[in-house]
């Protein structure tokens, strides 16, 4: 079973196709549970970038709300992140292979090949575990891509205002192309959670672009302390 006891440590949580640790930690103590999950895609470092900046300037300060509690996973894919490559270590796209109601075995576009099944990687299955396990009141999803936008998943509880007005970043419902098997589709469509997919702009890891970010998710998530629910 996933545990994070203790607050602050890292645990290795689970293990890629090629036995590398995926770790996680959790920080606060409220019941109101927040991912905060990078790396689905090996090569997008500027999500992961900005996660790991978050916990080493934010997180481990201990200043969170106490009605919430954060649970970070930097990298999901850590052999794709090894071989800086988009895909797990069997080819697989993660973010096309976690068990939602649309996921299909047809491989849409190359670039996006699902997997022989839905959730036939140890890493998706670790996904839907550690969701099964945390029921996360939300989710923050961090990719990068050739446009930086926040990517809306179901009814985000107007946390995409926040962040467009930090950021400017476009507010986008629909990618542009069909993500069967996707965290956010699975999360937000079939499990009920809010998720923001977070894409940054690629190469956008400069100090400045990612602080911008890194502040409009601390502001968001002062305010899903907030909500009532």
């Amino acid at each position: 079973m996933i545990e994070l006891k203790v607050e602050g440590k890292f645990y290795d949580l689970a293990k890629s196709v090629n036995g590398v640790p995926i770790k996680g930690a959790k920080f606060g103590k409220g019941k109101r549970v927040i991912f905060l999950v990078a790396g689905a895609h090996g090569d997008e470092v500027e999500g992961i970038n900005l996660v790991n900046m978050l916990v080493a300037n934010y997180l481990t300060k201990q200043i969170l709300s106490p009605e919430i509690s954060v649970v970070v996973i930097p990298i999901i894919n850590p052999d794709g992140n090894i071989a800086n490559k988009r895909w797990n270590a069997n080819g697989i796209d993660l973010n096309r292979n976690m068990p939602t109601a649309d996921w299909t075995a047809e491989i849409l576009n190359p670039r996006y090949p699902p997997g022989p099944a839905a959730a036939s990687e140890p890493e998706s299955k670790f996904m839907v575990e550690l969701i099964e396990i945390y029921k996360p009141f939300f989710i923050f999803s961090m990719h990068s891509y050739k446009l930086d936008m926040i990517n809306t998943n179901g009814d985000c509880l107007g946390v995409e205002h926040i962040l467009h007005k930090k950021t400017g970043l476009k507010i986008e419902a629909d990618i542009g192309y069909p993500v069967p098997g996707s965290l956010g589709t699975y999360a937000a469509i079939d499990k009920g959670i809010p998720t923001i997919t977070y894409e940054l702009l690629r190469d956008g890891s400069d100090q400045k672009y990612l602080e911008k970010n890194r502040d409009a998710i601390i502001e968001s998530l002062h305010y899903l302390a907030t909500l009532e629910r």
